[in-house]
């Protein structure tokens, strides 16, 4: 389980990120506003007929929020099981 600690929090990692802010695939298919992406959310703030930067940069920084509060939770597990499986025993 050491040595296949680090690819299982990538694995975490990209497949919280991946939907969170998927922006391609729900600018295609979705046509209701109630059920955007936060990326295509954050996009309507900046588009031609408004711009709200400073909308969009408050919305930047409280989409930004919980993978910070991820990357600081899992950092040092990450490091130490990388570390552990570095080392031939």
């Amino acid at each position: 389980m050491p040595i296949a600690r680090p690819i299982l929090i990538f694995l975490a990692i990209t497949s919280f990120a991946a939907p969170w802010m998927d922006f391609i695939f729900p600018k295609l298919v979705l046509r209701s506003a109630h059920k955007q992406t936060l990326a295509l959310g954050l996009f309507s703030f900046v588009t031609d007929k408004k711009n709200e930067f400073t909308n969009f940069a408050a919305g930047s920084l409280l989409v930004a929020i919980p993978f910070i509060i991820f990357f600081v939770a899992s950092q040092n597990l990450l490091v130490t099981s990388l570390g552990a499986s570095a080392v031939k025993e």
